[in-house]
């Protein structure tokens, strides 16, 4: 797994160019008919984030999350963090991203997070590390990993362990 970030175009949608994972644009096609569903348009200040954070596995970081604002389009009214929580025409696209089944809203985290909308990809953690990392082991071959380099049937390697941005899982080989 890894990702693929590309830029991604909906009608709904202004502000900054979202670049998003090919995997996430499904859930951005949802959320462009959402906002028409809903009478808003999404005005993007962030997407795909190229960093990274020791103690956090943002869904920014894989492509897998938006920020932003959302303009009420039958008042041209920028609704911001302040209102969102509040906006009745905001209120229904939040309600259509909360009964999507697979989006989140940062209204309801633990710490609100009002402008953010994601999948939840690093809800598994083991996913969002491989699918962050391309599944790269890091090593050329299994033998490497086990350490055994002049073997010629090769190592039983379907069970691997790895550290990996201080995460520990385990890796099985197909």
């Amino acid at each position: 797994m890894s990702y693929e970030i590309k830029q991604y175009n909906g009608s709904e949608f202004a502000g900054k160019s979202v670049f998003a994972d090919v995997d996430f644009f499904p859930a951005l096609d949802r959320i462009n008919q959402y906002a028409k569903d809903s009478g808003v348009t999404i005005f993007v200040t962030s997407s795909y984030r190229d960093y990274v954070i020791e103690v956090k596995k943002d869904n920014h970081e894989i492509g897998h999350a938006i920020d932003m604002n959302l303009i009420i389009n039958a008042t041209g009214h920028l609704c911001n963090s302040e209102c969102l929580p509040n906006d009745p025409d905001a209120k229904v696209f939040f309600d259509l991203i909360r009964n999507d089944g697979e989006l989140r809203t940062g209204l309801d985290f633990h710490q609100p997070d009002p402008v953010h909308i994601d999948d939840g990809y690093n809800q598994n953690i083991i996913a969002w590390t491989i699918k962050h990392d391309g599944g790269n082991t890091g090593v050329s071959s299994t033998d490497e990993i086990a350490g055994n380099t002049n073997s010629s049937e090769g190592p039983d390697v379907s069970d691997l362990t790895r550290k990996n941005k201080k995460d520990f899982f385990l890796v099985q080989v197909f």
